[in-house]
């Protein structure tokens, strides 16, 4: 399953974290869908470029696109879990959730 796990802020001097988390602290979740057994999970980063022509738009009125890094033809992190997980049927259906921590630099 896709989801974010944080966003960096390049505008201005300093780039910066943002959580995408409710409580601000880092931490992103998503529950599981499927049975399976996990052995990894796979990271890649999407740009969000101004552009005059973008698709995306900006609450402060600006326009944007996507570069992304997901498909096989780029560079994509992946990171091995310590041990593979099982996800069993009653792991799913309880809502178990999968969670990682953002940090960036010395954070």
């Amino acid at each position: 399953k896709t989801f974010c796990i944080a966003k960096i802020d390049y505008d201005g001097n300093n780039p910066k974290l943002v959580a995408v988390d409710d409580d601000g602290e880092g931490w992103a979740c998503t529950q599981f869908e499927r049975t399976g057994t996990a052995h990894a999970f796979v990271c890649w980063v999407d740009y969000m470029c101004r552009t005059d022509e973008g698709r995306y738009l900006h609450e402060n009125g600006d326009l944007f696109d996507v570069i992304s890094t997901s498909s096989s033809s780029h560079n994509q992190a992946v990171r091995k879990l310590d041990e593979a997980i099982a996800i069993t049927e009653s792991i799913v259906n309880d809502g178990t959730k999968f969670c990682c921590f953002a940090s960036f630099g010395s954070d």
